[in-house]
């Protein structure tokens, strides 16, 4: 039943990818029936191969409880496939993009470009002010970190703007020194997250916008992914396992430590730890979780219906309800909850404990797959406008989205996209105004000469008093 539960996610998640295969390649919701077919295979897979060795709740589950998380997986997944099938056969998706006049559209990008800089670098020095050189970069503790920072979100987010910044560049029609001028910043955040804060999320969130400029920009679609570049994912993602493996079985010498790997019992555990403690399993687990611990529509949407109140900043509501993934933490995992650390979320989980087995995964993946149709739509339709120049910033977060739960979704959407869509809207008022402004009258003093400009000049008169 396991193994016939995969091949059905497997083939649910193809079947949406062929019926969009003449679309773009980074289509937000082919990267969501990805996401969504790795989160609910790659646990069931590596399980049956090996057991998973995690710090989890999970050796208590019942088997059928199992079953039923991959059955849950397999309805959101159906309930994206859905809305593909219906968003390409009604025509609502375009194969290509339309072809808008680029008036004005430099000025905006630049303005929009200059004031995103602006405001996220003077908010992002600040935070660094009030938290600390020393605790930001401080290696061994990272939840201090996260304490020291609470509080500090509208700040904090100042590095996202920058990078919003920077992608809106790379993506609109600004001037060349502009456009090297934000790639020199990007390649900065990269060294501050990387060499300074130990934060991928950054590199991430700029890898990802990049990528998917490229990929629109180069016109590359489903269809033309070749097995070659398949292969050379799953070789990549296998060499980067590969060097978890070795640096975890590391003794001291390139030989000695293929020789410890050699054993049998050693790859094992590696592996299992690896099945347990992937990215692509925390998810799946937690989903596991609530459904052995909670009953299935318990919560009766309650979690959806306070999505407007956690995005309120804890600086303005500090008792403000908690995220599921925060109640989840502080119940299930306390010690982790109180160094300031947490696990990821499921929508999965979410959509089955707030609308029940089965039909909820499914409403709420057509629900996400018809509103990622119409942002690609409107990205379509309007290729300068303001969804595409957002997308790019707002990817890495549509990976991540089975990790979290729909208020952090949406709540991080929000706050990344606010001070964007402020300035698009305030610019492009302001260009428009500028545009439509009538030239200035003659003066006043003139004003009466108007009319006898205005009439035909009599060429025999003037000859005649001449």
């Amino acid at each position: 039943m396991q193994l016939l539960l995969i091949l059905l996610s497997l083939a649910t998640v193809f079947a949406g990818l062929y019926v969009l295969r003449r679309q773009s390649l980074v289509n937000p919701l082919a990267i969501a029936l990805v996401v969504t077919g790795a989160m609910g295979v790659y646990f069931p897979l590596g399980s049956m191969i090996v057991e998973p060795i995690t710090w989890r709740n999970i050796y208590d589950i019942p088997h059928g409880v199992f079953l039923s998380t991959q059955a849950d997986y397999l309805c959101f997944a159906l309930g994206l496939s859905l809305a593909a099938i219906f968003a390409v056969n009604t025509g609502l998706l375009p194969s290509s993009a339309s072809r808008v006049s680029g008036v004005g559209i430099m000025s905006r990008d630049t303005m929009v470009t200059l004031g995103l800089l602006t405001v996220g670098t003077a908010l992002y020095v600040k935070f660094v002010m009030l938290v600390g050189f020393v605790a930001l970069t401080n290696h061994e503790n990272y939840a201090e970190k996260h304490l020291a920072s609470q509080g500090m979100g509208p700040l904090k987010l100042g590095l996202e703007w920058m990078i919003v910044a920077c992608l809106w560049a790379e993506a609109g029609l600004v001037k060349k020194w502009l456009k090297h001028l934000c790639r020199a910043i990007a390649v900065g955040i990269v060294c501050w997250s990387v060499g300074f804060i130990s934060s991928r999320s950054y590199v991430l969130m700029l890898f990802v916008g990049y990528a998917v400029i490229i990929c629109q920009r180069g016109g590359y679609r489903l269809k033309s992914i070749k097995p070659s570049l398949i292969a050379g994912v799953l070789f990549a993602y296998l060499s980067l396992e590969f060097f978890v493996l070795y640096r975890g079985a590391y003794s001291g010498g390139f030989f000695a430590t293929l020789q410890t790997l050699a054993d049998f019992g050693v790859w094992q555990d590696h592996i299992g730890v690896v099945v347990g403690g992937s990215e692509f399993s925390h998810p799946f687990i937690t989903c596991m979780e609530i459904e052995f611990l909670e009953d299935p529509g318990g919560l009766a949407g309650q979690s959806y219906l306070e999505t407007p109140l956690v995005c309120v900043p804890l600086s303005f509501f500090p008792n403000r309800p908690m995220t599921l993934a925060e109640a989840f933490v502080s119940d299930q995992y306390a010690n982790l909850s109180d160094r300031g650390g947490g696990t990821a979320f499921s929508l999965v989980a979410e959509a089955w404990w707030n609308l029940g087995a089965f039909w909820g995964p499914l409403a709420v993946g057509a629900v996400s797959g018809w509103c990622l149709v119409l942002a690609e739509r409107q990205r379509l339709r309007r290729p300068h406008g303001l969804v595409a120049r957002l997308l790019p910033a707002l990817a890495l977060l549509l990976i991540t989205a089975h990790r979290n739960t729909l208020a952090i979704v949406f709540k991080h959407s929000l706050m990344i996209s606010l001070p964007a869509v402020g300035l698009f809207a305030a610019i492009s008022i302001l260009l428009s105004t500028a545009r439509t402004t009538p030239s200035r009258p003659l003066p006043g003093r003139l004003t009466g000469l108007q009319p006898a400009l205005a009439r035909p000049v009599n060429n025999r008169a003037v000859s005649q008093e001449r």
